[in-house]
């Protein structure tokens, strides 16, 4: 037999077209919601498919209501934790979104991949409390004779507004004749619980029995967050 390979050598290439279709990426946290806000958490799950040959990286963006690094925390294994920040807040949202895709030929599934979960409070709603230092004083005892105090039953992330306003059956004159309340309008600051003024005693040398000031609670407003 005298035959040889043909010049020039002899080759040829066969391709071998993949039946798998593109991989898809879906997000996924477990669970989703709600989650407490001490100690809750959420594990978010990527998930190709069908699976890839080659490494797949996603890139997660998060925005909502809740702010990282003080409602949540997000570690590298993709865990969310709630965390107590010890103020009221109502409930409040992480939205999970992918950012991109990148390797494997991989595709965001549907486009637009996104999930919400949301952490509960677990402090109540703040309760405004109303107080003096003392509830007997001297007329002689001039400016500043007494502390008016308001306070709340734990903080509260936005700031809140006291109005007071004096009861109908007091028998002391405000305005300056028997007292001065220097503002009748109080403002505790977000992340704070109290808030004061003081009433100056006016020493008018007039006999008049005992007198009394009553003070209560007229509103109560809180700043939008």
């Amino acid at each position: 037999d005298s035959a040889v390979e043909a010049t020039p050598a002899q080759q040829v290439t066969v391709t071998i077209t993949d039946n798998e279709a593109t991989p898809q990426i879906t997000l996924a946290p477990a669970p989703t919601s709600p989650i407490a806000e001490n100690g809750g958490t959420s594990t978010v799950t990527v998930t190709s498919t069908p699976a890839s040959s080659s490494a797949i990286t996603v890139n997660l963006s998060l925005s909502g209501s809740a702010d990282n690094g003080s409602d949540y925390s997000i570690g590298t294994t993709n865990l969310v934790s709630g965390l107590d920040d010890g103020a009221f807040d109502p409930a409040e949202t992480i939205v999970i979104d992918i950012a991109s895709v990148s390797g494997g030929s991989a595709v965001e599934s549907g486009g637009n991949q996104q999930e919400t979960i949301t952490i509960t409070d677990d402090e109540s709603t703040p309760v405004v409390n109303l107080s003096v230092n003392t509830s007997s004083v001297s007329e002689g005892a001039g400016a500043g004779a007494v502390t008016v105090t308001v306070s709340l039953s734990n903080a509260s992330p936005t700031s809140t507004t006291v109005g007071l306003s004096t009861a109908g059956s007091q028998t002391a004159t405000g305005g300056g004749v028997d007292y001065t309340i220097n503002s009748n309008s109080l403002l505790i600051s977000a992340g704070s619980t109290t808030a004061t003024t003081t009433i100056d005693l006016v020493n008018d040398a007039l006999v008049e029995g005992t007198e009394t000031i009553e003070l209560e609670i007229g509103t109560v407003s809180s700043a939008s967050q």
